[in-house]
């Protein structure tokens, strides 16, 4: 689909991109169905990839409940670097409105 994508917005990499071969890489900590926190999962991979050249580890657990305790810790992480970011135009009404406005 990205690739589709690219084609149609006539990008110079689209063809160089066609003949690539999409290998799933199998990951022990991987969850099936839940898309709740595909999101969290993003995050976590551009936070912690560092190139091809070294294997890769999100750091997550395989044990299913210390796992989903890690998400949650990553969602509320992520949720307040959102929402505190400078970029966020409502971040003085979110500070005011917590107790981190009252510091």
């Amino acid at each position: 689909m990205f690739v589709h994508y690219l084609e149609e917005v006539n990008h110079p990499r689209a063809s160089v991109m066609k003949g690539l071969e999409i290998k799933r890489k199998k990951l022990d900590w991987a969850t099936n169905g839940n898309t709740t926190d595909c999101g969290i999962f993003l995050m976590r991979h551009m936070e912690k990839f560092k190139g091809l050249r070294e294997p890769f580890e999100a750091g997550f657990s395989t044990n299913g409940s210390r796992k989903m305790k890690e998400v949650r810790k990553l969602r509320m992480k992520y949720a307040t670097h959102i929402l505190l970011s400078p970029s966020n135009t409502m971040k003085g009404k979110i500070e005011a409105a917590s107790f981190i406005g009252a510091r």
